[in-house]
């Protein structure tokens, strides 16, 4: 299947193109379940039962595990949904069952909102943030290591002779001899909380994740030269990211109105 394009065609069927083992990573965004109608045959999202909805995408993510490469990674961004004021539990609900099909969970990433928007709800907290989880297929995987700077917030950092405890209760040993989740010149090992304002774009897809929440699954799981997947592309993000970045992309992506979105965004 050709680099650096986004397919017109659903999940199933482009994955079904590509050959076992021979993409680096995914990262993807699917349809939330009852969230939006995309108006498209085949859709997902618009499944009548949740066990339903769990189990079509589920088996979307059994594909794209097929065509991982052994040190392959995979990213998936999925909220939430009140049904009947209950909380439904979506994203626990579909990393279980992902689990259950073998994928190895390293990460559970709070995407926290940092300019969530309000809700005029008035029995229960706004919800600001969404989940990020990090798969993989084996226990050895392509991971570059990736750092946040220092903060005046972390002034008990220690670059003495001695291990010294940070805010946190973690110890930091002396730069020479390595650490254990210490400081180096680079900062400290990036956390699972991040905290990054939505995306600004305001084309007619009204679900486009930051270019910031993917900067990093990117720049992680997938060697510059490598080659990017994603199977729910949408307004084209994940290949404006990944073309910036250095990497090869492939999307696919079931509404043209939207292919064309990301043609205007990725020529512009």
């Amino acid at each position: 299947m050709e680099l650096n394009v986004i397919h017109n065609t659903d999940a199933l069927t482009g994955l079904a193109e590509l050959p076992s083992n021979s993409i680096n990573m995914c990262v993807t965004s699917p349809p939330y379940f009852l969230q939006r109608d995309y108006e498209t045959d085949g859709q997902l999202g618009m499944e009548a039962t949740i066990d339903e909805y769990v189990s079509n995408l589920c088996d979307v993510f059994d594909e794209v595990k097929r065509v991982l490469r052994d040190d392959g990674t995979f990213w998936l961004n999925i909220g939430d949904k009140y049904k009947d004021k209950s909380l439904l539990n979506m994203p626990a609900r579909v990393s279980i069952e992902l689990q259950r099909r073998g994928w190895i969970l390293r990460n559970a990433i709070i995407w926290h909102k940092a300019n969530a928007m309000p809700t005029p709800v008035k029995d229960r907290f706004t919800i600001a943030y969404e989940m990020m989880y990090f798969f993989t297929k084996t226990k050895k995987y392509v991971f570059e290591q990736q750092f946040e700077p220092f903060t005046s917030d972390f002034k008990t950092w220690g670059w003495n002779n001695h291990a010294t405890a940070d805010v946190d209760g973690h110890y930091a040993m002396q730069p020479k001899t390595g650490s254990f989740d210490g400081p180096t010149t680079k900062g400290r090992n990036m956390r699972d909380v991040w905290s990054i304002p939505t995306g600004t774009f305001r084309g007619a897809h009204c679900a486009v994740f930051p270019e910031r929440l993917i900067e990093t699954p990117i720049k992680a799981g997938c060697p510059e030269g490598g080659t990017v997947l994603d199977v729910f592309m949408g307004a084209g993000t994940t290949a404006l990211v990944a073309k910036r970045l250095g990497r090869n992309y492939i999307g696919f992506e079931i509404n043209p109105d939207y292919i064309k979105i990301s043609e205007v965004r990725l020529n512009g």
